[in-house]
């Protein structure tokens, strides 16, 4: 998740994503490692880009990079701008919940998690280091707290504390921070809990020594949280002890560039790969592993390859940058989230992929 100007000449913007990369041995194969059956409820799905697939089809979005679905036909994205945007399937687009009034001002919102459960929604900042609390019902927000450093990515687990990471340590109104820490992977990212209940919030450090920590979220049990390592190429996992503190973290799945993490509605673990054009699904167990959505082309096959080599010799891939590298998606993805009918897939863009799922998620 990260701060780019959607009219930011091409090389900025991939000057911004593809500073380096870490010299991990990435293993990207997606393919069944363990010879065992496919889990029940875990079916074989695979869809390919189509530009029908383009979301509203007027576009006019602000990097609306994470999103919760409000119903079939309505749902409540990242504003860069505004913070939360509400669209809806006759294309009415408008400010959600006035979180200008709650004191955002371009912000970067990130994040965004929705709390089915007291219809609360959760909205981070990676710009400012802000969350606020939304009200789903009466469309209203707050701030709750005030971050040292950006917050990229969000989750609110059963027991009402709010997990979010840190990718970098940051100057505010510096991005060469942001800049550094793609050039050079640095252990400055971290992963935070906050106690809701608490009126006097102080977020408390979980995990440390983190590769610019990205995407969050848990298994249905809520007794593992997964975090993408984004500069690791990476997902890692912590089991957490009977006091909810996560133990020694252990590697989940390795895969290209990981960004958002989201729990499917049929469990698994879905994975936003910005660099692969790809959005992947994976069992709790990491052994069953599924591409559920690609969009390839020549020249991001090469950009991959390339990214691939380039990381595994320590050398920049600042080069690696080149115009096409995103097509035919048009937009580097970073995350996804669901309807009961659709898929949403999410990234620095103008607009959202919008599927609809034939089978079961």
């Amino acid at each position: 998740m990260l701060k780019i100007s959607l009219n930011s000449p091409f090389t900025i913007v991939c000057s911004v994503f593809f500073l380096s990369l870490s010299t991990c041995k990435e293993k990207n194969d997606f393919q069944d490692q363990s010879g065992q059956t496919i889990p029940p409820g875990f079916t074989e799905i695979s869809y390919s880009y189509n530009p029908d697939q383009i979301y509203p089809k007027a576009k006019g979005l602000r990097l609306p990079e994470d999103g919760f679905a409000l119903s079939t036909d309505s749902i409540v994205v990242a504003d860069d701008s505004l913070g939360l945007l509400l669209v809806t399937d006759d294309g009415v687009k408008r400010q959600f919940a006035n979180l200008t009034a709650a004191g955002y001002r371009n912000d970067g919102a990130r994040g965004v998690y929705l709390n089915s459960q007291d219809q609360k929604a959760y909205v981070s900042c990676m710009n400012t280091g802000k969350i606020f609390e939304v009200d789903i019902r009466k469309e209203t927000a707050r701030l709750i707290y005030q971050h040292s450093h950006g917050v990229n990515n969000i989750y609110v687990d059963k027991r009402n504390f709010l997990w979010f990471t840190q990718s970098f340590e940051k100057t505010y109104g510096d991005h060469r921070d942001q800049d550094s820490a793609f050039a050079t992977p640095v252990p400055s990212g971290m992963l935070y809990r906050l106690d809701l209940s608490e009126k006097n919030k102080q977020a408390k450090v979980m995990a440390d020594s983190l590769y610019f920590a990205n995407g969050i979220t848990m298994n249905k049990e809520e007794n593992k949280v997964f975090v993408s390592e984004f500069r690791m190429n990476r997902v890692i996992v912590f089991d957490l002890d009977e006091t909810w503190i996560p133990t020694a973290k252990k590697l989940f799945v390795s895969v290209i560039s990981p960004d958002n993490l989201e729990r499917g509605p049929n469990d698994g673990i879905w994975i936003a790969s910005l660099v692969s054009n790809s959005v992947f699904k994976i069992h709790e167990s990491g052994n069953h592993q599924q591409k559920i959505f690609t969009a390839p082309s020549v020249v991001n096959n090469e950009v991959q390859l390339e990214w691939s080599d380039k990381g595994q010799r320590g050398l920049s891939v600042i080069d690696v940058a080149r115009p096409g590298m995103f097509d035919p998606v048009g937009m580097p993805i970073t995350g996804m989230f669901f309807s009961p009918e659709h898929l949403y897939i999410t990234g620095l863009s103008d607009h959202l992929l919008r599927i609809k799922m034939t089978e079961k998620l």
